[in-house]
């Protein structure tokens, strides 16, 4: 049977909620590369799909590991 949301570990679910911030905060920067185009690198995302893929997946495992760290971290001060 599949676990509900509310049966879920609230760990896990800190865990992912905050690795999807991360990532959305990566698509964001990758976007704001696009439109802004600093020094043609904006151009290269937008017509070669594998870096900009790269991009967005690279920056997304940073974005998620600090934006869970400080979930973590604040932890310790509501306890």
């Amino acid at each position: 049977m599949a676990k509900s949301a509310q049966s879920r570990n609230p760990l896990v679910s800190l865990l992912l909620a905050h690795s999807a911030i991360g990532f959305v905060a990566a698509a964001g920067l990758g976007a704001a590369i696009v439109i802004a185009n600093p020094n043609d690198l904006g151009a290269l995302l937008h017509g070669t799909p594998l870096a900009a893929v790269l991009l967005w997946v690279f920056s997304g495992l940073t974005f998620a590991s600090v934006q869970t760290a400080v979930a973590v971290m604040a932890l310790a001060d509501e306890a």
